[in-house]
């Protein structure tokens, strides 16, 4: 790759000028001049890099001989361009290096062979013979040889080859054939298996191709997963509200994590869709979406602009801008308690000096509260009607505010919010920033009968009607044991005061959350794929889901209004999504179709099909350490793996 670096016409280069480029390892220097551009030539580039781009001003120099004989010392004297500097000593030795012919030519080879694979690299040449090879055998050509030619003279071998083959049709609506004896109630009722016809039904759907002999073995998983353990706040700044303050914090934290070398460099990426920073005007690039997205750290906003994500080179760390905080640390696990706290001490120390340039300190703050137990009001169904909303709210917060103790709080109901009678007007514009600043504001289309408690201690909160009549909010790190307790105590602490209303607390089973994301090898990412590749998608998995015996049994939901799933013509039933939406575990989608949840019968595990990030997204419990999260996952993957070979795709991390 060549990299070209010119001075902007607007801008006068300063006499004895030099720019430098370093690209990984690999730094190179030229002399800036005003009318001849600087190249530079990188090989073996396979991904995406980030440049280093530095101007220095030349200071001195000199010429120094060197004799490749023997060895040379001496102090040489610089004539220094700043008459203020005054003469530049240096000392400088040079001698042969004592290397045998063999090591030369065994670093010979090593370089060839690394040139080769660059080369390789560089061309796309093994993925693209990858994906030819694939798309052959999925298709079956009568001249096998002819096809590989025009799959590699094709521009995208995947796009090609579902070109040269019949399109995935919609699946038709077709009668079920079984009778379902149960389904996904709040009150201990479990989905049980879907019987052999399911299976049948769902394998009838139109294919794409045929299913090769051969398949990869199942992906190796190592559970990893990127944990929030450090907020921070740039001191004089508030929040993350104001459209002018996040693009301040955007401008003043990427421009010092840029700054940053050894294993804090990396790359900014800002979100989909955002326009403010400058480095990229334009959206981010569909791969780079993917990538992020299958590593668990694209987060979503409804305002995008100022918002972002750092990525270190050695992903061993990440960064979010203004996700709930102007700046938030997130570590793969393996990390021990004191190497976090010594890499939040090593990370803001090399922070403090890039942003006090422009006026700025890091301050630490506590983690935001993370949802971690769900409680309904016994007596009411759902929350999904306004009507259910406002009596939830109305008897929530009345007994809410009657809390003492380490419970005394205030309820603010959501912004645009006019149904709680103690605050008609709703939210002020100060307050909403400061829960937002905090992560304790959530979004909701329809504002009216929701809110959040926040306790005095800032200890706790609790959502109003977000996922559940009552969410439990708690810090990042509190153990299921203490998480239980609290439960214990703040219903009986609001028992007395419910029990007036004819209600009661009933501690729904924990919401489980995102743990693993995979795709299908051979279909495109999710964030770009088709309604057709979708419905693909979902016919290959919700057949792989119909095969799983033991505790992994359980029910496949597609969205509502969904007319893909031919046991489920129009998708989950009202009662359905109302439980699903209780659980936290109904997403939404501008296109239904191709999309849906697998529920397991014990209910603690889910998994997403064709949300946005990925394929198969797997929810599970949120107190599970990493090591469980790990072994549940690789379970669930090794019981997938032979259907989803024998329909010719392979799940891919």
């Amino acid at each position: 790759m060549e990299v070209q670096v010119e001075a902007a016409p607007a801008w006068q280069v300063p006499p004895g000028c030099c720019v430098s480029v370093r690209v990984g390892e690999s730094l190179k220097q030229r002399k800036l001049d005003s009318k001849v551009p600087a190249k530079y030539q990188f090989d073996g580039l396979d991904s995406w890099k980030r440049a280093k781009i530095g101007v220095y001003q030349l200071v001195g120099t000199c010429t120094v001989p060197l004799d490749p004989s023997g060895k040379t010392s001496e102090e040489v004297t610089l004539a220094s361009s700043d008459p203020k500097q005054g003469s530049i000593k240096l000392r400088v030795s040079a001698g042969p290096t004592d290397v045998k012919a063999a090591e030369v030519s065994k670093q010979q080879r090593v370089d060839d062979t690394e040139a080769a694979y660059g080369y390789l690299s560089h061309h796309k040449v093994e993925q693209r013979l990858g994906d030819a090879v694939r798309a052959l055998l999925r298709m079956k050509p009568e001249d096998p040889f002819d096809f590989l030619c025009r799959q590699l003279k094709a521009d995208s071998p995947l796009q090609q080859a579902s070109a040269t083959k019949t399109q995935v049709l919609p699946p038709q609506a077709g009668k079920n054939d079984f009778k379902q004896s149960a389904k996904i109630l709040p009150q201990g009722v479990v989905p049980v298996k879907v019987p052999s016809a399911a299976a049948a039904a769902a394998a009838a759907v139109p294919k794409v191709g045929r299913a090769p002999q051969v398949a990869p073995e199942p992906p190796v998983l190592s559970g990893d997963r990127y944990q929030p353990v450090g907020s921070f706040q740039l001191e004089g700044l508030r929040g993350v509200c104001g459209a002018d303050e996040r693009l301040e914090v955007e401008r003043v934290l990427s421009k010092a994590l840029l700054e940053l070398e050894g294993d804090f460099m990396g790359e900014y990426f800002p979100l989909p869709a955002s326009t403010s920073w400058a480095g990229r005007p334009g959206s981010l690039q569909p791969a780079e979406i993917s990538q992020l997205m299958s590593k668990g750290i694209l987060f979503k906003a409804a305002q995008p602009n100022g918002r972002g994500v750092f990525v270190a080179e050695s992903e061993e760390l990440a960064l979010w801008i203004n996700e709930s905080a102007h700046l938030q640390l997130l570590v793969k696990p393996g990390k021990l308690q004191d190497s976090v706290a010594g890499l939040i001490d090593r990370l803001t120390s090399a922070l403090d000096g890039l942003l006090s340039q422009d006026g700025y300190a890091l301050l630490q703050q506590p983690l935001p509260l993370r949802p971690q137990a769900a409680l309904q009001l016994q007596g009411l169904s759902g929350f999904s009607s306004l009507d259910g909303r406002l009596q939830a709210e109305r008897v929530l917060s009345k007994a809410l505010l009657d809390l003492e103790g380490d419970f005394a709080g205030e309820y603010f109901p959501a912004p645009g919010s006019t149904s709680w009678g103690g605050r008609p007007g709703g939210l002020l514009a100060e307050e909403a920033k400061d829960l937002t600043s905090k992560g304790l504001l959530f979004d909701a289309a329809e504002p009216k009968g929701r809110g959040v408690f926040v306790a005095d201690s800032k200890e706790l909160a609790l959502w109003i009607n977000e996922a559940a009549h009552v969410q439990l909010l708690v810090k990042p790190g509190t153990s299921q044991h203490e998480v239980s307790s609290l439960v214990d105590r703040l219903t009986t602490a609001l028992d007395g005061a419910l029990c007036h209303d004819g209600y009661s607390l009933l501690q729904l089973p924990p919401i489980l959350q995102p743990q693993a994301a995979f795709q299908l090898q051979g279909l495109r990412p999710s964030t770009c794929m088709s309604n057709a590749e979708a419905q693909e998608a979902e016919r290959v998995l919700s057949r792989a889901f119909a095969e799983l015996e033991g505790d992994l049994e359980g029910e496949y939901f597609p969205l509502p209004g969904s007319s893909s799933c031919p046991l489920r013509p129009g998708g989950a039933s009202p009662e359905e999504s109302d439980c699903l939406l209780q659980k936290g575990l109904l997403f939404s989608a501008p296109e239904p179709a191709g999309r849906g949840i697998f529920v397991s019968r014990d209910q603690e595990l889910a998994v997403w099909i064709n949300e946005a990030r990925a394929h198969i997204q797997v929810l599970l419990k949120p107190s599970l350490s990493l090591d469980e999260v790990g072994k549940q996952v690789e379970r669930l993957v090794q019981a997938l793996h032979g259907s989803v070979q024998e329909s010719g795709y392979a799940l891919i991390a």
